[in-house]
């Protein structure tokens, strides 16, 4: 699996791009078929801004995104949307029915 960092004006020391990678690449293994992860890190005054694009065989990329004040809370917020996201990927077409079936009849 490959982790491409793009950085545009941003701060971001080496400590803090090693963990992001590591992290990313932890989440990445928990969906089989990731090809490539890329991490967009932006800066523009006091704002941040963190993407992340997941490239998955067989399946449309996954993109997430998250602004804040500090890189940390935009990584934070886009791993939580990512966790979410491949989970959402890992469900099977009949799990998805069976859940919304399931819900349907709650109402």
């Amino acid at each position: 699996m490959n982790i491409v960092m793009q950085l545009h004006r941003a701060a971001v020391t080496d400590a803090q791009r090693a963990k992001y990678e590591r992290m990313v690449k932890a989440r990445a293994r928990k969906l089989s078929g990731a090809v490539q992860a890329t991490v967009r890190l932006s800066e523009d005054g006091d704002q941040r801004r963190a993407e992340i694009v997941l490239d998955v065989a067989r399946l449309p990329s996954i993109v997430v995104a998250a602004e804040g004040r500090w890189f940390a809370t935009c990584v934070g917020l886009a791993l939580d949307r990512l966790d979410a996201r491949i989970l959402k990927a890992k469900q099977t077409p009949k799990t998805r029915a069976r859940r919304s079936r399931a819900a349907a009849s709650r109402r």
